[in-house]
């Protein structure tokens, strides 16, 4: 079982939320800004969502920084809050327009690459589309006509 790492402390976290929070308190309504941090041996996944309180709206990315790329776990670290704070950036100075890709890409300051990807949902009308289509299922031992 690979070690795991805890590269962002609890207190970190929120002083990262905080941060957010006041950066972009213009452009966010009823939104709430959630961060997690999971390291293992190679590397650590920084994710950072935005949430509507009403869960009409969700904009989550999430940042890859493999630990081989850089000098050590904490510019890994360091470069991966920076990608995080970019590519907020640029989805609220895009008018909202700019999302990360779903699948992990390449992302690079100009130093060593992070992979980040990302995604937009709209977490109430997933949670419908599911209870309905869990409605019309069939079993799962049912005959084929």
């Amino acid at each position: 079982m690979p070690k795991t790492y805890m590269d962002l402390s609890q207190d970190n976290l929120r002083a990262l939320t905080e941060t957010l929070t006041r950066r972009f308190s213009a452009e966010i309504d009823r939104e709430a800004f959630a961060l997690t941090c999971e390291g293992d041996d190679e590397g650590l996944v920084l994710t950072c969502r935005l949430a509507r309180d009403d869960r009409r709206g969700a904009y989550t990315v999430e940042v890859h920084s493999p630990v081989a790329h850089f000098e050590n776990r904490t510019a890994a670290r360091d470069e991966a809050v920076d990608a995080v704070g970019y590519v907020v950036e640029q989805y609220f100075s895009s008018g909202r327009e700019v999302i990360p890709p779903l699948d992990w890409q390449p992302f690079s300051f100009g130093g060593p690459e992070v992979y980040i990807r990302g995604d937009l949902k709209n977490e109430l009308l997933e949670d419908a589309a599911d209870q309905l289509l869990a409605q019309d299922a069939l079993p799962v031992d049912a005959e084929e006509p």
